[in-house]
C-alpha cells in the first residue's frame, strides 16, 4: 500500500493573487492577514519548524477570511544540521529573493523563526505597497540590497499608510537578526498596535470572527487564545468559478475578489 496524505481543501485565493488583482491593500485588512500568519508562524516556531519561504503566495485566504500558512516545502526541522539529512548543503541559497532575510542567503541552514520574521515582514510591505521592498531586476541585486540596503519606509511609496505599521514593518526588517523581533507572539501584541486601536481591534475581530459589538479586551484575549492551523501543502486554490474572498469597499458594498466574469460584483 502506498502512503498519502490527505489535506483540506481551501477555498479562496492566495494574498498574492489578491495584491495582483487589487493593488495595495486596506490596512486594517493586511493587519488582520500578518496577525493570523504570525499566529500559525508562532505555532509552528513552538514545535521547532522554521518555514523559510513566507511570502504572500503561500498564504491562503478564505471565504471567512481566515489566513492559512501553506508552502512548507523549505521547512528547517530543527534538528542536527551536520547529520547529513539537511534539505540544504552548505553553499545552497533556497527561498524566494525578494522576501529572503540577510542571513538566510548566506547560509539557509541556520535560518530561524527570525528570518520567518523577516519575510513575513517583506510580505507586510508588499501588502500594503504593492510592490517588493527592493524592487530590483537581478537576483545578485535584490540579495545584496536585502544585506547592505537601507530599509525602506512605506509611507514613501504610499503616504497614507499608518506611522505604526511603518515603524514595525522595519523593525522586522532589521538587517541583522537579533535587532528584529524575538518573537512572532511578541509582534502580535507589540504596544504599537495600541497606536491605532481601531485598526487592531478590526484586525482582531476579522482574525476570529467574533461580532463587532464585542468588547476590545475581549477581542484581544480571544486573539491570543485562539489556535490556528498550518496546512503544510503547496496546492493552490481552483481558479473556476464560485470560488474567492471577500473584500470590502470604503462605501460600505464588499465584492468578491477574482469573479469568474473578471469584474468585480458588489452585494
Amino acid at each position: 500500500m502506498s502512503d498519502y496524505l490527505v489535506m483540506a481543501y481551501v477555498e479562496g485565493t492566495d494574498l498574492h493573487s489578491l495584491c495582483k488583482h487589487y493593488g495595495a491593500l486596506p490596512s486594517e485588512h493586511v493587519v488582520s492577514y500578518i496577525v493570523q500568519a504570525a499566529a500559525g508562524l508562532s505555532h509552528a516556531h513552538s514545535r521547532h519548524v522554521f518555514h523559510r519561504n513566507v511570502k504572500p503566495s503561500n498564504l491562503l485566504l478564505d471565504r471567512q477570511g481566515v489566513v492559512k500558512v501553506i508552502g512548507l516545502g523549505l521547512a528547517r526541522i530543527d534538528i542536527d544540521i551536520d547529520d547529513g539529512s539537511a534539505l540544504t548543503k552548505p553553499g545552497q541559497m533556497m527561498g524566494t529573493y525578494d522576501y529572503m532575510a540577510p542571513e538566510q542567503a548566506v547560509d539557509s541552514r541556520t535560518a530561524d523563526h527570525r528570518a520567518d520574521i523577516y519575510s513575513l515582514g517583506c510580505t507586510m510591505f508588499k501588502l500594503l505597497t504593492g510592490r517588493a521592498v527592493y524592487p530590483e531586476k537581478s537576483v545578485l541585486r535584490k540579495v545584496r540590497a536585502h544585506s547592505e540596503a537601507p530599509v525602506p519606509s512605506m509611507r514613501q511609496v504610499k503616504s497614507e499608510i499608518p506611522l505604526f505599521l511603518d515603524l514595525l514593518c522595519q523593525k522586522m526588517l532589521a538587517k541583522r537578526p537579533e535587532d528584529r523581533f524575538l518573537g512572532c507572539r511578541l509582534l502580535i501584541v507589540h504596544p504599537w498596535f495600541v497606536l491605532a486601536p481601531n485598526i487592531y481591534a478590526s484586525a482582531i475581530t476579522k482574525t476570529n470572527q467574533l461580532q463587532s459589538t464585542q468588547s476590545a479586551d475581549a477581542l484581544n484575549q480571544q486573539a491570543l487564545s485562539r489556535k490556528f492551523f498550518i496546512i503544510a501543502s503547496s496546492i493552490k486554490p481552483n481558479r473556476g468559478s464560485g470560488r474567492g474572498a471577500w473584500l470590502r469597499r470604503s462605501n460600505g458594498r464588499r465584492v468578491s475578489c477574482f469573479p469568474a466574469s473578471g469584474s468585480s460584483r458588489p452585494t
